[in-house]
């Protein structure tokens, strides 16, 4: 079961990235239009499906032992990674908390917009605590970015620019929440 589901799973994941990559380029250079971002799933195992199966088995019998011992399973879709780089090296480890932040950004916006694409329809966007550690163009940025999309809910301990958008603003103190009137100055 393992190789057919991770098999479906690889090749999913795989199309997936080749799908949202440009526009989580294109959404990062929003942000900074001096950094080139890219993405890349890296499976554990050949992204070709008949080799996958057969690597798979390969590695899973050769693995079998090990994997008794250690009581779970060290080959398979679970083990895969996804490269997130900003200027050629990897956000995760060289990135400062801002380029993390926009990177993550970046991506759910991309892959908000694969699911209206491949669904025909708006998608709800629920962000939390996206203005965290964005200076004020990055939150600008986003906040313009956010216009074009019909529903947003977003959760922030701070305040933030919305530069004239639209919106409708609530507070919650105390376990108690109340609507805010709108000021659109920005």
């Amino acid at each position: 079961m393992l190789i057919e589901h991770g098999t479906r799973i690889i090749n999913e994941r795989d199309n997936l990235v080749k799908s949202i990559s440009d526009n989580v380029h294109r959404y990062y250079k929003g942000f900074d239009r001096d950094s080139e971002l890219s993405l890349a799933y890296r499976p554990k195992i050949a992204a070709d499906e008949d080799n996958i199966k057969k690597s798979m088995a390969k590695l899973l019998k050769n693995y079998q032992s090990r994997e008794i011992r250690a009581g779970l399973t060290l080959v398979g879709p679970h083990r895969d990674r996804l490269e997130i780089n900003v200027n050629g090296k990897a956000v995760r480890h060289f990135g400062s908390r801002g380029q993390k932040r926009c990177a993550m950004i970046a991506m759910k916006l991309a892959a908000a917009d694969y699911l209206s694409q491949i669904k025909g329809e708006s998608v709800v966007l629920v962000l939390d605590e996206v203005f965290a550690e964005l200076d004020l163009k990055k939150n600008k940025s986003l906040m313009s970015i956010l216009s074009k999309y019909d529903q947003v809910f977003l959760a922030t301990a701070g305040e933030f620019s919305h530069s004239g958008s639209k919106y409708t603003k609530f507070n919650v103190n105390n376990g108690k929440i109340s609507r805010v009137e709108n000021d659109f100055s920005g």
